[in-house]
């Protein structure tokens, strides 16, 4: 199996009424941890694409989610 090229974490919110953040953390069904939505990049996409197609894939999110990067990158090099 190839390694895709990056990784994506996407952690969805809202505002509630009041205007405080609600935070979505998963519960992963295979593993007994919680996690965001987490994936790889397929093909020729962009950080932000895969993190919609993941959140979708995931959480039904729509395509037109308003999505802001991380102000932080880490990056592995895909030989590890």
């Amino acid at each position: 199996m190839v390694r895709a090229p990056f990784q994506i974490l996407a952690i969805p919110y809202r505002k509630d009424a009041d205007g405080k953040l609600e935070f979505a953390i998963f519960a992963r069904a295979d593993y007994p941890s919680w996690q965001g939505i987490a994936g790889g990049g397929e093909d020729a996409e962009t950080p932000i694409q895969a993190a919609c197609r993941e959140c979708n894939e995931e959480a039904g999110l729509t395509p037109d989610s308003h999505f802001i990067p991380h102000d932080t990158i880490s990056s592995i090099p895909v030989t590890y």
